[in-house]
């Protein structure tokens, strides 16, 4: 099962908004993809409990960066840490809720 969040980036010119979708791929490891700045780039990583680990590529309107981030998947909410060569940009977000749905209903990846 895939879930999706609803997700605000930090950058240096402000708040970018996008989509952000994590799918377990066996019991500690993610995949997904990370829809920001007019971009869909693919990412993966791992979650154990509460802790999830990513790397991947964002792409800006000029360059492509490496980014690992580390951060916390609780509740409905993530909240990460992105770290490139030069920058660390703050990804913060919640699940995206089905209709009908309310959060505790739902079990996260």
């Amino acid at each position: 099962m895939t879930d999706t969040y609803d997700i605000e980036l930090k950058v240096p010119l402000g708040i970018r908004h996008g989509c952000l979708q994590i799918q377990r791929t066996d019991s500690s490891s993610v995949e997904g993809t990370l829809e920001i700045l007019g971009k869909r780039t693919r990412f993966t990583g791992t979650l154990e409990k509460n802790e999830i680990t990513m790397e991947g590529e964002l792409e800006t309107q000029v360059r492509t960066l490496t980014y690992h981030g580390s951060g916390s998947l609780e509740d409905g909410n993530i909240q990460v840490q992105l770290k490139t060569r030069r920058s660390i940009y703050l990804l913060t977000g919640t699940l995206r809720q089905h209709e009908g749905e309310s959060r505790k209903e739902r079990k996260t990846v």
